[in-house]
């Protein structure tokens, strides 16, 4: 054989034997690339859904998701029987177990599929992987979701980018994505006696009741490749034109609204950039420039690829800050303010408008989308994090990697976003992307008599405008739930006690900023410590720490051991009274160990979750719930804050009412002395004014007091010797992975729902 022929690739093999293609978000035909490797590899194709929400956690698809995905997959089951093929469905708990018993039926050698890059389809997808692996099934997967894989992204170091200009200008710099696969014209048919569900028996809604509750969006949306066509060719056709100057107006359409399609995969973002690169070619050879627009709606699609970059790379996008110092913020955990956001009824207008939008349509355009998060987040406080799963139950579009960076831009928690403490002028705002009130006219029509002068601050019309447009503030629509000023000085006072942390870490333990860097030279902090706290295994080998501290002549009372070192935090002002409550709890704890080696062995090496036999689980479980409570710096820090004042008066209020009951008794026997410590760790105990709060500190005092009488004889039924070293070898292992610490830096927001920068 010469070299020519050597080099030459071999001639592909007949295709031969069974595969599964597990469609998921790729609910098409077209552009799927592991339903067209699945045909080039296999004589029988079967197309196949599971639908195992269980599997997503507290992301469980919403209501609208939910109306979307079965509009979606009865037209993909339809498009597959057009081609001689159908749509195996099947119901499970675990899509991996579901898989498995579907290649048993149908003695398929290959399972292909596409990839998905939230956390929790990662970790689900490498399990499939290797259960199918070692069941003989050989399993491939493909991009079908990006321009480019975040692997592909990284900078000259090899490090991932952590803000968007300077990944927007490395992804345009790289190779033009390759061009949508055409459909398949014919597919081989499925075995009918292989058995699927129906639609309706998936169980896509809790009832018949929820299900017509979204019925209203059939008026309004059309899901399916079908549907995804003729809004993209409708966008292409009219208002890219005039995209870049349009995109903020709300008041009139002017951006693609392609989101819901995108986001189920009826549409696919290879197919959108080579459409719109083909469009400004045309316009181009006509002599018109409208590349301004086209390049600026690109980029909506490169916020989108951003978002499930910054997933792949920081999976903990979802739960927490990307800027670690914005954890301890001391959010207004306000349930009515909450339900008066999400119900539309704040009193300001263009907020209300953009959630009465939202109810109506499932839907709503980006920018008001950023409006109505800016609110929640910076005039009322909540929690980012309630904002993201509300609108994660309302949009037709909720995608959890775009989702989350929109609200973690809104709260400032990037190093590309505006600082936590600026507070976004909404009058502005309002004025700028309705400048003629024509958006909340629309979206409330209790207003819409108001004059535009009026129409975005009806509090500020003369009481005789108000009487002409039939608007009664307080009865047809409410007062404000808060003014500006208001607002400005509650967020001043809390970015003032966040960069007052942010001094006091740095000033203590010469961290940067929101952290420590580490040996690692990683710019974040570790997300855990190495043992879970409130886990039996830790409570035992804080015990064992405790009780060699004290054989050594040192005392757990007076200062942290190592175990409560690792269970107290990261060093936040505060953080000493869990420590010393870390330690007293080592007192019980090391008599228990020495009571019982091999018991508190087996605890230790069981880890989180372990419980006893016997009727004291349950206490046990309860008390290690508690400690883990204590042991988060957060809450710590919060209860520090509201308490640190009313605890010297609360201290003084029931002494003086202890004297008072007890009489001449008390006059002449003074209680014994409690250590400052103790006082300050019982006094945390339970906030003020809640119910029980003196007699549970009460209670508290006198346990610390008799925890100080017994110290000598907690020290000495210390474990043997050689139980430190048993616990160390059973220990949990494996440092969590560093956390990133990002700059500040700015960066202009996304301006269109596709990019979904904002919450979405």
């Amino acid at each position: 054989m010469d070299a020519a022929a050597a080099a030459a690739p071999a001639p592909a093999a007949a295709p031969s034997g069974t595969a599964v293609v597990l469609f998921r978000k790729d609910l098409r035909l077209d552009d799927n690339p592991a339903l067209l490797a699945a045909l080039q590899a296999a004589e029988r194709v079967v197309p196949a859904f599971i639908w195992a929400p269980e599997e997503e956690g507290q992301f469980q698809p919403g209501r609208c998701s939910r109306w979307w995905l079965s509009q979606s997959l009865a037209a993909l089951s339809r498009a597959l029987a057009e081609r001689g093929s159908r749509l195996v469905l099947r119901r499970a708990a675990a899509s991996a177990d579901a898989l498995l018993e579907l290649v048993g039926e149908t003695g398929a050698h290959s399972v292909f599929f596409n990839h998905l890059y939230d956390p929790i389809s990662l970790v689900r997808d490498h399990d499939m992987k290797r259960r199918l692996t070692a069941a003989g099934v050989a399993v491939r997967s493909y991009n079908a979701d990006l321009l480019h894989e975040p692997w592909d992204v990284v900078g000259d170091d090899g490090r991932p980018f952590t803000t968007f200009a300077r990944f927007w200008a490395q992804l345009q710099a790289m190779p033009t994505p390759p061009l949508p696969f055409p459909p398949p014209a014919a597919l081989p048919p499925v075995d009918a006696a292989l058995p699927s569900e129906s639609g309706a028996s998936l169980g896509f809604f809790a009832s018949p009741e929820a299900e017509a509750a979204c019925g209203h969006l059939a008026n309004k949306w059309r899901p399916g490749p079908e549907g995804a066509a003729e809004r993209l060719g409708e966008f292409l056709a009219g208002p890219l034109r005039g995209f870049s100057r349009a995109k903020a107006r709300v008041d009139a359409s002017a951006t693609s609204r392609l989101s819901p399609w995108i986001h189920a995969g009826d549409l696919s973002v290879r197919t959108i950039f080579h459409r719109v690169r083909a469009q400004q070619a045309a316009w181009a050879a006509a002599g018109e420039d409208a590349g301004g627009s086209c390049a600026a709606f690109l980029q909506q699609l490169g916020y989108r690829e951003y978002s499930r970059y910054l997933s792949f790379y920081f999976p903990y996008l979802a739960e927490r800050p990307l800027l670690s110092h914005l954890r301890c913020v001391t959010w207004s955990l306000d349930a009515a303010a909450f339900k008066a956001w999400r119900m539309g009824m704040t009193g300001w207008p263009i907020v209300d408008a953009a959630m009465k939008e939202l109810w109506s349509t499932g839907w709503c355009h980006n920018r008001m989308r950023v409006v109505a998060g800016a609110f929640a987040v910076k005039y009322l406080l909540l929690p980012w994090q309630w904002g993201l799963k509300h609108l994660w139950e309302q949009l037709l579009d909720a995608d959890l990697e775009s989702d989350a960076l929109g609200w973690q831009y809104l709260a400032g928690c990037m190093a590309d976003a505006p600082p936590f403490g600026q507070l976004p002028d909404l009058a502005a705002e309002a004025a700028a992307f309705d400048p003629h009130g024509e958006y909340v006219r629309r979206w409330l029509p209790a207003l819409a008599r108001l004059p535009d002068a009026h129409i975005h601050a009806p509090w500020e019309a003369p009481p005789g405008v108000l009487e002409a447009a039939d608007v009664e503030l307080g009865i047809t629509y409410p007062y404000p739930l808060v003014d500006r000023d208001e607002a400005a000085a509650r967020l001043e006072r809390v970015a003032a006690l966040i960069e007052q942390q942010l001094q006091a870490g740095q000033e203590g333990s010469g961290e940067g900023r929101g952290g420590a860097s580490g040996a690692s030279g990683e710019p974040f902090r570790r997300a855990t410590a190495p043992l879970q706290a409130g886990s039996r295994g830790a409570a035992v080998a804080a015990a064992a720490a405790g009780a060699a501290e004290m054989r050594d002549g040192g005392s757990v009372l007076a200062g942290r051991g190592p175990a409560c070192e690792a269970a107290v935090g990261w060093g936040w002002p505060g953080a000493v009274e869990p420590g010393r409550a870390c330690a007293e709890r080592q007192l019980a704890a090391a008599a228990a160990a020495a009571a019982d080696p091999a018991a508190a062995a087996a605890a230790a090496a069981a880890g989180p979750g372990w419980l006893p036999a016997g009727g004291g689980g349950q206490a046990q479980h309860d008390d290690w719930a508690a400690a883990a409570l204590e042991d988060d710096h957060h809450l710590r820090e919060r209860r520090r804050q509201r308490h640190a004042h009313h605890a010297p008066g609360r201290r003084r209020h029931k002494a003086a009412r202890r004297a008072e009951s007890e009489g001449s008794e008390v006059e002449s026997s003074a209680p014994p002395a409690v250590s400052e410590g103790l006082m300050t760790a019982c006094s945390g105990a339970a906030p003020a004014g809640s119910p029980g709060t003196d007699g549970e500190e009460g209670a508290c005092l006198a346990a610390a007091q008799q925890q100080e009488q017994q110290q000598a004889g907690a020290a000495a039924a210390a474990p043997p010797p050689g139980l430190e070293s048993q616990l160390a070898a059973q220990q949990l292992d494996s440092e969590p992975a560093p956390e990133q610490q990002l700059q500040p830096q700015a960066t202009p927001a996304s301006d269109d729902e596709d990019a979904q920068v904002v919450p979405a």
